[in-house]
């Protein structure tokens, strides 16, 4: 006779996604989804992960820029806008060398036959450190070998 199937599978499920959650965040291969799998990946998160970009810090500035906005000086408001375009361009170059350096490294690593990870990188480098998935495995300075 079956009695809580339902319930013993639904716990089950959640007990799974748990572990597959912190599974996720620590990293752990059996759990990334295929675009972040493998030792060329790993690399790739771990020198974005050591270093410190300008695209960390978007968010913020972006939250700043819209308080800012509603300012009734509009001289004040102009500066904000300037100041976050002339940010977004230089995000946008720092992305573009972390991406290039990262592929330039792992074809010395790896050989000619890596796989491109220029985009990977610099989507990495935009994103703010505490909200990166998987969650950084190393400190700032630990750059991978």
């Amino acid at each position: 006779m079956v009695t809580n199937s339902k319930a013993e599978l639904r716990a089950k499920k959640k007990e799974y996604r748990e572990k597959a959650r912190e599974g996720l965040n620590r990293g752990d291969e059996k759990f990334l989804p295929p675009k972040e799998r493998g030792p060329q990946k790993k690399f790739a998160r771990d020198y974005t992960d050591a270093r410190y970009s300008v695209g960390e810090f978007m968010v913020p500035l972006a939250v700043a820029v819209v308080v800012l906005s509603f300012m009734p000086n509009a001289e004040i408001q102009a500066v904000a806008i300037y100041t976050f375009w002339a940010f977004l361009a230089v995000m946008i170059i720092d992305a573009a060398i972390a991406g290039a350096r990262v592929q330039k490294l792992a074809n010395a690593k790896w050989g000619e036959n890596v796989e491109k990870l220029k985009l990977y990188t610099a989507m990495r480098t935009i994103q703010m450190r505490p909200m990166r998935i998987p969650k950084p495995q190393v400190r700032r300075g630990e750059y991978p070998e």
